[in-house]
């Protein structure tokens, strides 16, 4: 067993359940979605956006390889690029709010996201999203040591003669644990802070900036996710992702939602999203967690609103830091194999 095997043991029951499992087993079952490398990014977002996935493999046409896979991350990349295009010609504009103009805007957002430029180009322009492998027979238990030992949020599945049939993500990880849970519950009992998870700094930004600030600061600091918090307490109301900015997409990335403040964006998005109380509006509990929350209750929350993350919660509305999926594989990744 190699080093990296021996950090990356589960304990039992969870070990048995995952190495006896399939990567095919736990698929969603989607039909594989395959981008061509000359169909443009904006084509492409869509075509994430109207399938309901956040990522898939460009395929080059010419010679039948794959050359890359994109995601909302690579969208916003080309996005945020675009609007640095844009300072660059003109120094004197430091922030969002200096280009005042809707023709300096739509000058901002067609540099970086032109109907003729090609998915190709926009392909991990993150840095967080490489094109990665891995058979439909291998066993969940393989899958998930790639995901933590490689940082990956999500991997192509190869079948029968190497042909792709999918992609699988930490998510599906996620909801088989989720679906097994009578199994493994005794490791789940332990809450957040016990666990030590609450270490995760959260990233911030005030419910009346502009959605385009909310997307800088993301690409800016390499995160998935802000807090919008209310601009006077710091409480937290609710979030916005990077995987939101399809809605810009798809819509034609227009001038009035890019201006719009991020408290009325996200909104828009979880109705959308159908992530609504019973009064109809935007409520930010789906989104959060506590200290003293258990570990079980955290996946079964994750899986019930198709997050990655949550917000940790101190007093009640304050966010003290973030839960992802990935720190959770890690957690339940024992360490007694380095002493084994």
């Amino acid at each position: 067993m190699s080093e990296t095997e021996k950090k990356r043991d589960f304990p039992e029951p969870l070990a048995g359940l995952m190495n006896s499992t399939s990567v095919g087993e736990i698929m969603s079952g989607r039909k594989p979605v395959i981008l061509d490398s000359e169909m443009s990014t904006v084509a492409a977002t869509s075509t994430l956006a109207k399938a309901g996935i956040s990522s898939a493999p460009i395929k080059d046409a010419k010679t039948g390889l794959f050359v890359g896979m994109l995601d909302y991350n690579d969208v916003a990349h080309l996005l945020i690029a675009g609007l640095r295009a844009r300072r660059s010609f003109d120094s004197s504009r430091n922030s969002f709010e200096s280009s005042s103009s809707d023709d300096a805007l739509r000058t901002v957002l067609e540099s970086g996201l032109s109907p003729s430029m090609p998915a190709r180009l926009a392909s991990d322009l993150s840095k967080m999203n490489p094109l990665v492998h891995i058979s439909d027979t291998a066993s969940v238990l393989e899958l998930t040591r790639l995901f933590i030992d490689k940082d990956l949020h999500r991997v192509c599945v190869l079948g029968g003669e190497n042909t792709f049939i999918g992609v699988v993500s930490q998510s599906d990880v996620l909801k088989f644990l989720n679906s097994r849970e009578a199994v493994i519950k005794p490791l789940l009992q332990p809450t957040v802070k016990e666990l030590g998870l609450m270490h995760r700094p959260v990233v911030t930004i005030p419910a009346d900036r502009h959605v385009l600030e909310a997307l800088e600061l993301m690409v800016n600091l390499k995160v998935s996710s802000v807090a919008v918090v209310d601009e006077t307490d710091g409480d937290l109301l609710t979030a916005i992702t990077l995987t939101d900015c399809k809605k810009l997409i798809s819509r034609g990335h227009k001038l009035a939602e890019m201006r719009m403040d991020v408290r009325e964006f996200a909104a828009r998005v979880r109705t959308d999203n159908a992530v609504e109380n019973d009064r109809g509006s935007d409520t930010f509990p789906f989104f959060a967690v506590h200290g003293s929350t258990k570990l079980e209750h955290v996946i079964k929350k994750l899986v019930a609103v198709r997050a990655h993350r949550l917000f940790i919660l101190h007093g009640g509305t304050k966010p003290v830091g973030v839960i992802a999926i990935s720190d959770i594989l890690s957690c339940l990744a024992s360490k007694k194999g380095e002493t084994a």
